[in-house]
């Protein structure tokens, strides 16, 4: 009886894969391997009988980077660190999912730039455009406590579906020319958001902007609320970033 036999020749995955980072697959006559390829590329399937290859994203397009979530404990300010990377992206896009607007307590919500896990502290030229049930129009300020303002005094709400929804792109976040050159370009952020308005059912909605009057690349941001702790458990927001990659 026989009790042990070798595999059938060319399907050895030990001699096949041989470096850190390769990848089997299959072409027309057997195994093969796809070895590494460089960071920042994405394995891209060619479609029935083809290989697949590795493929670079497309200069200018929009790449998920990562998601957050507050599920434990409240935070006065919710802090992102390190979490932009300035070799592959200039321009990022931050997507912020049902931030807390649990209380009575009229507040508004700020957003804050930081660098090596600390905030950047020049003045900021903010505006704002809003509209909500008691009042309207537009507002200029130079802020000198380090957060730029999004919302107009009066969101609040007094149970856990009173929230807010903010759509942010941060320009310029290396501060870099678009050829990689020196630290010129000042860091800008463009909100828009709709959320909660006077603790009722009513709407407030708008759209808020920032310049940081710095040259200092900002690889994390920070978000916050007014008069009490941005939710964890209750409300469980989120966030998503994403990056344009580098023309």
């Amino acid at each position: 009886t026989k009790m042990a036999a070798k595999g059938t020749d060319g399907t050895d995955v030990g001699t096949t894969l041989t470096t850190q980072g390769d990848i089997l697959y299959r072409d027309g006559s057997g195994l093969q391997k796809l070895a590494a390829g460089t960071s920042g590329q994405y394995l891209e399937t060619k479609g029935a009988g083809q290989n697949p290859v590795w493929s670079s994203v497309s200069a200018g397009e929009l790449q998920f980077i990562s998601t957050h979530s507050l599920t434990g404990s409240n935070v006065a300010d919710w802090n992102f660190d390190n979490v932009l990377d300035n070799t592959n992206y200039d321009h990022y896009k931050i997507n912020v999912y049902n931030l807390s607007h649990n209380s009575t307590t009229n507040t508004d919500t700020y957003l804050s730039l930081r660098a090596s896990g600390s905030t950047i502290t020049p003045n900021i030229y903010a505006g704002r455009i809003r509209n909500n049930p008691s009042s309207n129009g537009f507002t200029t300020e130079t802020v000198t406590n380090n957060y730029m303002r999004f919302e107009h005094t009066g969101t609040s709400g007094s149970n856990g579906e009173s929230t807010g929804n903010y759509e942010i792109i941060l320009y310029n976040a290396s501060c870099k020319r678009s050829d990689g050159t020196a630290n010129t370009h000042r860091p800008m952020a463009n909100c828009r958001f709709v959320s909660d308005f006077n603790n009722s059912t009513q709407v407030q909605q708008g759209h808020s902007v920032g310049i940081w009057n710095t040259t200092t690349p900002v690889d994390g941001f920070s978000l916050k609320r007014t008069g009490y702790d941005i939710l964890g458990s209750t409300i469980k927001p989120k966030v998503d970033i994403y990056g344009y990659v580098k023309q």
